[in-house]
C-alpha cells in the first residue's frame, strides 16, 4: 500500500506542489493537499482541487498501488510512484466505505453508488434518491440508508454491496 499524508497547506518551500484538476479549472487554487512518500524517488506533494460539496480525504485504491484523493467530492485516481492522474471520479462524494469482502471501494453521492474494485467501475446503482441520502451504512454484504423524496420525505433502501442491485 502507498504511504502518504495530508498537509496543512501547500508547503512554503522547497519543490511546488503538482496540481490536480478533474474539471482543468482553478489550477491556481489550494485544495487538498498530500504528500506523498514512493517507494523509489523522493517524496512529492500533490494539490488536489476542490470540486464544489463532499468530503475530502485519501485512500488507497484496491489494487495496492493507486491513490485515491478526494477534494470537496471531486475524486482523483492517483499513481503515487509516477505522479500522475489516471482517471478521476466525478460527482460529489459525501460517503466512502470499504467493502472487503470483495475489494471494493463504494463511493455515494447525493442520489446513488458507485464501486471500483482492482480494475476500475464495478457497478454503478440507478438513481435512488431525489437529492439526498443519509445514515449510510454498511453490514454485511447490504448497505443501508435513507434516501430523500421529491416530497422531501425519507424512505429506507438497502443495496447489494457485491452487485450495486437496490434490494428495497
Amino acid at each position: 500500500m502507498s504511504k502518504f499524508e495530508i498537509q496543512s497547506g501547500l508547503p512554503p518551500y522547497g519543490p511546488m506542489a503538482k496540481n490536480f484538476s478533474a474539471l482543468g479549472s482553478r489550477t491556481f487554487t489550494e485544495g487538498l493537499v498530500v504528500k506523498f512518500f514512493p517507494s523509489t524517488g523522493a517524496s512529492w506533494v500533490g494539490n488536489f482541487i476542490d470540486g464544489e460539496c463532499g468530503i475530502s480525504t485519501v485512500i488507497d485504491h484496491p489494487n495496492g498501488k493507486s491513490v485515491i484523493a478526494i477534494s470537496g467530492g471531486l475524486g482523483y485516481i492517483v499513481d503515487p510512484e509516477h505522479q500522475t492522474l489516471l482517471g478521476s471520479i466525478a460527482g460529489c462524494i459525501w460517503h466512502v466505505t470499504k467493502y472487503q469482502g470483495e475489494n471494493l471501494l463504494i463511493f455515494g453521492d447525493n442520489c446513488g453508488f458507485e464501486a471500483i474494485g482492482e480494475s476500475g467501475i464495478v457497478w454503478k446503482t440507478r438513481r435512488i434518491a431525489w437529492d439526498e441520502m443519509r445514515n449510510i451504512r454498511l453490514i454485511g454484504s447490504t448497505i443501508y440508508g435513507e434516501a430523500r423524496e421529491l416530497d422531501d420525505s425519507w424512505t429506507p433502501f438497502e443495496v447489494d454491496a457485491k452487485t450495486g442491485q437496490l434490494l428495497k
